[in-house]
């Protein structure tokens, strides 16, 4: 399953989203996934918000599931915006407080493609 993680990164300082993700990606790895992290993304100064931001769309686009870390909800127009369109989109919405290993476990072993709950 591929994952993207999604939090807030603007107003933080890089080092403070840096670590973040990069923890979010350890914890995902450890239990199977591909994880897709946009805090490794390497953008132009010269690239608009905005267009950032449509970029980030088309990864999430290829993902299976989007991963909210617990700061997405603070005031991060962003990570709400990736959080609608993962939700619209169909895909798996996953936290802190979701048992991941659980449910790689139901995606990895249903008969017959997707698991249902």
């Amino acid at each position: 399953m591929k994952v993207y993680i999604s939090g807030k990164m603007m107003g933080l300082p890089k080092e403070d989203y840096t670590e973040m993700f990069d923890q979010a990606q350890k914890y995902l790895e450890t239990l199977g996934y591909e994880v897709v992290n946009p805090a490794t993304f390497d953008y132009d100064d010269s690239v608009s918000w905005s267009d950032r931001l449509m970029a980030d769309l088309m990864e999430l686009k290829h993902c299976d599931a989007i991963y909210m870390l617990p700061n997405w909800r603070q005031e991060s127009n962003g990570a709400a915006t990736e959080y609608y369109f993962a939700k619209g989109s169909g895909l798996n919405v996953l936290n802190v407080e979701d048992n991941l290993f659980e449910i790689l476990m139901k995606e990895r072993y249903a008969p017959f493609g997707k698991a249902e709950d």
